[in-house]
């Protein structure tokens, strides 16, 4: 297995926050938790649940992680884990 560079772009509002995410990726990266395999087994059930994905982190993204526990979020969480 050979270590790839792959690049992604996201949205940063400035520089700090580019750091941020630039440090969480890293820490990320080290730990080799996400391999390519892993990724590419992944990508199916988000394509499948891309639309619910997207509603979690708009709701913790304006609400914070406290909206999971509403009863909305209880329903999106509870349809991922069904698959």
């Amino acid at each position: 297995m050979a270590l790839r560079k792959l690049y992604i772009v996201v949205d940063c509002e400035n520089d700090e926050q580019k750091e941020a995410v630039q440090t969480a990726f890293n820490e990320l990266s080290n730990t080799r938790a996400l391999t390519s395999r892993t990724i590419i087994s992944m990508y199916p059930f988000f394509k499948k649940h891309r639309d619910d994905l997207f509603e979690l982190f708009n709701m913790v993204k304006t609400g914070g992680v406290k909206s999971l526990l509403s009863v909305r979020g209880g329903t999106l969480i509870n349809n991922l884990r069904k698959g």
